[in-house]
């Protein structure tokens, strides 16, 4: 990861890289990023304390980092070890800057 996230990660098809991430796949990384001994927990950034808490609490957000910014996946898990069972995935979305009735142009097309 570059910044704030847990783990760097990249959607791909057959003929380039999107610039966002798919929804299902983050959700699909942010889950395995909190189970221990995966491939995805081996690579993430987490401290001690960040890891612990994944592991023990109900519920954890997990910040994915993606080629044009963050996305924010909430889990909500049960158990440890081998009853470790992760009950609710997602993301929370928000539609606040549509319904202001503006536009936002981004600073890199305006002159």
């Amino acid at each position: 990861p570059r910044h704030s996230g847990v783990v760097y990660s990249c959607y791909l098809t057959p003929h380039h890289v999107h610039l966002a991430h798919a929804v299902t796949g983050a959700i699909c990384v942010a889950c395995c990023v909190s189970i221990r001994a995966t491939v995805a927990s081996g690579i993430a950034r987490l401290s001690a304390d960040r890891a612990t808490q994944l592991a023990t609490e109900s519920i954890a957000e997990v910040r994915i980092e993606h080629p044009s910014g963050t996305i924010d996946i909430p889990l909500q898990t049960e158990g440890h070890g081998v009853k470790f069972r992760i009950q609710h995935a997602g993301i929370v979305g928000t539609a606040r800057k549509i319904m202001q009735g503006k536009v936002y142009v981004p600073e890199t097309l305006w002159p």
